[in-house]
């Protein structure tokens, strides 16, 4: 089992530091989200879609050098990899205005659904993917060494460590 700081599934990192409201519809589309992060505190991002699933993100204290803003928004942003298939699971965050680089990994929680689950012939293979510009690479990947994958199917989650953001499906 991952071994994840005390202080992340399902708490806020501090209540004034919970992520601010939800991406919110706009004509169909859904606008991104902008928050800030400081230095020198933990902070946890959630997003809950209209089926109740979370994605959630913790970057840890000391993630970024100085305070930093970032812009999180749902969707799979690339087309689909041959040979995989999208659960429905997407999502991308980035610093804005510039990129910065990440000084400590990040956790990212994923809930899906059973009709989700029922795309693969078995749900302990999901994978959460990112984009690298030019083709999907497994998240995992990201870290040396590899970070594991906690998958959590009789919740419907996956868990990981990340060392990198960007654009990210399941």
């Amino acid at each position: 089992t991952m071994q994840l700081p005390a202080l992340y599934v399902g708490q806020p990192v501090d209540p004034g530091q919970k992520g601010g409201p939800s991406p919110q519809e706009n004509n169909g589309a859904l606008s991104p989200d902008r928050f800030s992060l400081d230095p020198s505190m933990a902070y946890e991002y959630s997003y809950v879609d209209s089926q109740g699933h979370l994605i959630a993100v913790l970057f840890l204290a000391g993630a970024y050098d100085a305070a930093t803003d970032l812009q999180f928004s749902v969707g799979q942003g690339a087309p689909t990899p041959e040979g995989y298939v999208y659960a429905g699971r997407g999502f991308q965050i980035f610093t804005v205005p510039e990129a910065l680089a990440l000084r400590k990994p990040v956790y990212v929680t994923l809930e899906y659904s059973d009709e989700d689950a029922s795309l693969v012939l078995d749900e302990n293979q999901m994978v959460l993917m990112t984009w690298n510009g030019s083709e999907w690479v497994d998240a995992a990947e990201l870290c040396s060494p590899k970070s594991e994958i906690e998958r959590l199917p009789d919740d419907n989650r996956i868990t990981l460590e990340v060392c990198d953001i960007g654009g990210f499906a399941l």
